[in-house]
């Protein structure tokens, strides 16, 4: 379906007149109908303002292979990838989460077997610096 198929069945749907639809983008009423007949293209900005008003993307709107808007294939998600500084910085994180655990849970056997108050709020310091080191871990991924 070409452009301006397009464009017509979308204003058609919103029960738009060319004029309404040409108030909405700030253009003439003889610009839209150009569109709409296949002598012009709108310029990219207003093909930004159509896609927002009809909900549909540039791309849709501007390939003639795309008959239905779920034609369009799913896009990819672009993630950059890690780099060798990140990667050790995340292992560091991981590591110190698991360290700042383990000496949680040696403080905690010390003060059930000690009885002692001070070792229990050394498991909570303890706890806590894990919870932060795997939020920074979490945190550095993105």
């Amino acid at each position: 379906m070409k452009f301006e198929e397009k464009l017509m069945t979308l204003r058609k749907k919103a029960s738009m007149s060319q004029e309404d639809l040409a108030d909405r983008l700030g253009v003439s009423r003889q610009a839209i109908s150009r569109w709409e007949l296949g002598s012009t293209l709108p310029d990219a900005p207003n093909l930004l303002k159509l896609s927002d008003l009809f909900g549909v993307s540039v791309d849709y709107l501007l390939r003639d292979d795309y008959d239905e808007y779920a034609d369009l294939p799913p896009a990819k998600e672009i993630r950059p990838e890690l780099t060798e500084k990140e990667l050790k910085q995340r292992k560091f994180y991981l590591v110190a989460c698991i360290c700042w655990l383990i000496a949680a849970v040696a403080f905690l056997i010390a003060a059930i077997d000690r009885m002692s108050i001070h070792l229990v709020s050394l498991v909570f310091v303890d706890v806590v610096l894990a919870l932060v080191f795997f939020w920074k871990y979490l945190k550095s991924g993105k």
